[in-house]
């Protein structure tokens, strides 16, 4: 009868064994399995931190070229007012030398017909 108890522990003990040594096995998988998606997880951060770089600095190369082009549309607007007045001067000059070419010729025509008056 001891022999029998011992045999059947000795069984039991043999089960419990190789049930241990299949959770093991199955727990080494799991652990495995996880670690696998946490190295996937880490270079898909890698890569989001990567690409967040790239248009960080895409954007402050943006910002820089719309501060650029914001320069430029200043300098523009100004160099265009500058024109704008030059043109009003030159006109200006313009009508008042059209207006003392008149004035002239008046008096050169009332001066040549003074001249036949005489």
């Amino acid at each position: 009868m001891q022999l029998d108890k011992m045999k059947d522990d000795v069984s039991e003990l043999w089960k419990e064994k190789t049930d241990f040594e299949e959770q093991h096995k199955e727990t080494g998988q799991q652990l495995k399995q996880a670690n696998d998606r946490a190295a996937r997880k880490q270079d898909e951060l890698t890569q989001a931190e990567d690409r967040e770089r790239q248009l960080q600095t895409q954007l402050d190369r943006m910002k820089d070229d719309v501060s650029q082009l914001q320069k430029e549309k200043k300098d523009f607007e100004r160099q265009n007012k500058e024109t704008g007045q030059q043109l009003k001067q030159a006109n200006d000059r313009a009508a008042r030398q059209q207006d003392d070419v008149r004035q002239a010729e008046d008096r050169e025509r009332d001066s040549y017909r003074c001249s036949w008056v005489e």
